[in-house]
């Protein structure tokens, strides 16, 4: 996992004040074989980006910051549905980001990869990158 850090402050002000943002920037690498499994497996094996709250009061919860912009290998990736200024309600929770296609390209690649993030929300966070299998409550 890697954890947001504060990076500096906006330039533009809202209200008078500059606005403190927290980024990170973080690699990870793919084999061949997971890229294999990520090509000829794609309804059941997942590449996922998930983020955690430190201070959440359900651990583990995927939730992601307000106002995030990720990129992954610089394409804009938008993690959730919900307005960007919306916080997660109580008993809700964020899905987790499929990194390995969208639109039916491929986002990451063998090999390096990277991922960015900033946001204006200064509670905690943690990211990480997994190999996930989906699973059936059947």
């Amino acid at each position: 996992p890697t954890k947001l850090r504060r990076s500096g402050t906006t330039p533009c002000t809202m209200g008078g004040a500059p606005l403190p943002y927290y980024s990170l920037e973080c690699s990870f690498h793919l084999t061949a074989d997971n890229m294999q499994l990520l090509r000829t497996r794609p309804k059941e094996v997942e590449l996922q980006a998930v983020c955690v709250c430190l201070c959440d009061d359900y651990m583990f919860r995927i939730h992601w910051p307000v106002q995030l912009d990720m990129r992954v290998n610089g394409t804009l990736y938008r993690t959730t549905p919900r307005p960007p200024t919306q916080q997660l309600g109580k008993l809700m929770r964020d899905a987790p980001a499929n990194i390995g296609v969208m639109n039916h390209t491929e986002l990451c690649r063998e090999g390096m990869n990277r991922i960015s993030m900033w946001s204006y929300d200064t509670r905690p966070f943690a990211m990480h990158v997994r190999v996930a299998r989906r699973r059936t409550m059947a």
